[in-house]
């Protein structure tokens, strides 16, 4: 179907609403909690599936099990709290670490609060409430948090920054890095994924 749809485009003869058509079919909207979701999975499950072997190593002959688990890790995100989002947009912050906390039920959800430093870090476990007190309202630098990676113990295996991309980013922390990008600037992060919230 795509490919008469092109060729049809290039003689000139696909209608306008044949294309809107092909064009949704060819790129569907995913909602983006399913999109973090499925990533934090993927980069947070902590126990080995036996009846799923890992197929990267299929050509050495043994058969070893895969890391794929419905059970989640430690779950760290960092919630920008700087003038820019300070207000509605860090409540809305809350509401996302909730229901992370509430339906993937992570071993720990850890909560780095930040603007040009850091200015808080919480930890809660499935049933807790996130806490709504928030500091802060200067401006944004991503280093902060970057630097505090580092100190954790055990260290964390991926990290989810809740913010609206307007600040400084550091260098890459070298572990998985996914932007939540709230407020409508879609510009490109330096490293990780980003992940733009309608």
């Amino acid at each position: 179907m795509i490919q008469s749809a092109r060729i049809a485009a290039g003689r000139g003869d696909l209608p306008g609403d044949l294309s809107k058509l092909v064009a949704a079919i060819c790129s569907p909207k995913v909602h983006w909690r399913d999109v973090l979701r499925s990533w934090l999975r993927e980069q947070c499950s902590d126990d080995w599936d036996f009846t799923r072997p890992a197929m990267e190593y299929s050509d050495s002959g043994f058969l070893l099990p895969s890391m794929h688990s419905d059970k989640v890790g430690a779950v760290v995100f960092a919630s920008d709290w700087s003038g820019s989002t300070y207000g509605e947009l860090v409540q809305q912050f809350h509401a996302e670490k909730q229901e992370c906390l509430d339906s993937m039920r992570p071993s720990k959800l850890v909560d780095i609060g930040f603007d040009t430093r850091v200015l808080a870090v919480n930890e809660y476990v499935p049933g807790d409430t996130i806490d709504p007190t928030i500091k802060g309202g200067g401006g944004t630098s991503f280093k902060p948090i970057w630097k505090h990676l580092e100190t954790m113990q055990p260290a964390a295996k991926c990290v989810v920054v809740l913010t609206d991309l307007d600040g400084v980013f550091g260098d890459d922390p070298g572990i998985p890095v996914v932007w939540c990008v709230f407020g409508g600037n879609k510009g490109p992060a330096p490293f990780g994924q980003v992940i733009n919230i309608e």
